[in-house]
């Protein structure tokens, strides 16, 4: 019995609060919706939508170190009107490999409240980012380490840089 389908969709937005340039950091707010679209009956999903936050902190040191620590509130898929609130958490050392492509190794997960649908995650990536401009694409490997889930896999993402407000001194 074959199970096929591609998983849901998160969709993010970042603001930057904090110039690395100025202060030797750099400091973000990080914003996410995840969209339902893998079906219960496929097994990958729980058609429901979550809400994750997150404070970014970069500092250059030796490479590029990223660390993020943030709220998830999830929905729960047993219980109408009721939700679960989760603590996010990861880091991302990115070490240049060429003049736009460099080499990542990232992990992250979130912990808290756990139920039914709902569980605590962790995961360790390692593969490469490709920079065009203001496109990036990422592509990784994916290894799950939590007591719940220990599934392997690819990831790849594309990345878009908007310039809405660009201040420059």
């Amino acid at each position: 019995d074959l199970t096929a389908d591609i998983g849901d969709f998160t969709v993010w937005t970042k603001f930057r609060v904090l110039n690395d340039y100025a202060s030797g950091f750099c400091l973000s707010l990080r914003f996410g919706i995840q969209l339902p679209n893998a079906s219960t009956e496929s097994g990958l999903g729980v058609d429901e939508m979550n809400f994750f936050s997150s404070l970014l902190m970069q500092k250059y040191f030796a490479g590029k170190w990223t660390m993020n620590v943030g709220l998830g509130i999830l929905s729960n898929p047993t219980t109408v009107s009721q939700q679960h609130d989760v603590y996010n958490f990861g880091v991302e050392y990115s070490l240049p490999a060429g003049e736009s492509t460099f080499l990542l190794l990232q992990t992250a997960g979130r912990a808290g409240h756990e139920g039914t649908g709902i569980r605590n995650l962790a995961c360790a990536k390692m593969g490469w980012e490709m920079s065009l401009g203001d496109i990036a694409l990422r592509a990784f490997g994916v290894s799950n380490f939590s007591s719940s889930d220990h599934s392997k896999g690819i990831e790849l993402s594309v990345l878009y840089l908007f310039h809405i407000i660009d201040i420059k001194r």
